[in-house]
């Protein structure tokens, strides 16, 4: 019998996390190298490591209250190569909610976002149906010399995909909580949209046309202890 693939393998072990007991799933996606796990970890523990690992799929945990009820933040730190594109779209699937990560100083790993974005929309019903919020990171001082893609840019992205957007630097720690904050924020407005629109098809069929014209247009370590004195993200009452 031929032996378990390495990608099977990692698909189990995505599945049986997902049927545990869980809270708020957040998927962070981008490619590599655009800081992903430092952001995650500047998030969650507070700490910024110049030189990290590559990743290949780490799991981290924050404590959450959401409408007055003590929860986790599950943040699935995601590899940047396209090595396992099933285990992606699982990963997809299985996300309350989506951090799509791209470096301003690298318009290649713009484009890449366009890319996942389309991965999303052909997995279960698209973007319309999970909050996502459009990461621009590596922006501060030292990077606006070597800057590539422009503010104007990010949010152009993130309004053709009705989504949030938000440029910081994990390095300076610029804005790193308002992207969680908003995330879930959003999660919140969507329910309510979601609940008082019966006309998401149409939404849906203009928001692909929209994508597939700026596609062609464009053609770019578990936390030791992830509940000691992190102070919780709060949300609602």
């Amino acid at each position: 019998m031929a032996s378990e693939s390495e990608e099977e393998k990692r698909k189990k072990q995505a599945q049986k996390a997902a049927a545990q007991p869980s809270g708020y799933r957040v998927v962070v996606l981008g490619d590599g190298g655009v800081g992903k796990s430092s952001l995650i970890r500047r998030f969650v523990m507070g700490s910024f490591e110049e030189n990290l690992r590559p990743t290949l799929d780490d799991i981290y945990l924050h404590p959450l209250y959401m409408d007055g009820r003590r929860s986790r933040m599950e943040i699935v730190d995601t590899g940047g190569t396209h090595t396992f594109p099933s285990l992606r779209r699982l990963e997809i699937s299985q996300a309350h909610a989506l951090v799509l990560v791209y470096s301003a100083t690298s318009l290649k790993s713009f484009i890449r976002v366009t890319d996942i974005m389309d991965s999303i929309s052909a997995v279960g019903g698209g973007v319309h149906n999970t909050p996502i919020i459009i990461v621009g990171n590596k922006f501060d001082t030292e990077s606006e010399k070597t800057r590539q893609v422009s503010v104007d840019q990010g949010f152009q992205l993130a309004r053709l995909w009705n989504c949030r957007f938000v440029e910081g630097s994990v390095k300076s720690c610029n804005n790193i909580d308002v992207i969680f904050e908003k995330l879930i924020d959003q999660e919140k407005r969507w329910l309510v949209t979601l609940s008082k629109t019966s006309k998401m098809d149409a939404f849906r069929s203009k928001v692909r046309k929209a994508f597939e014209e700026n596609t062609r247009v464009l053609r770019s370590q578990t936390p030791r202890d992830p509940w000691r004195k992190v102070p919780p993200v709060v949300v609602g009452t």
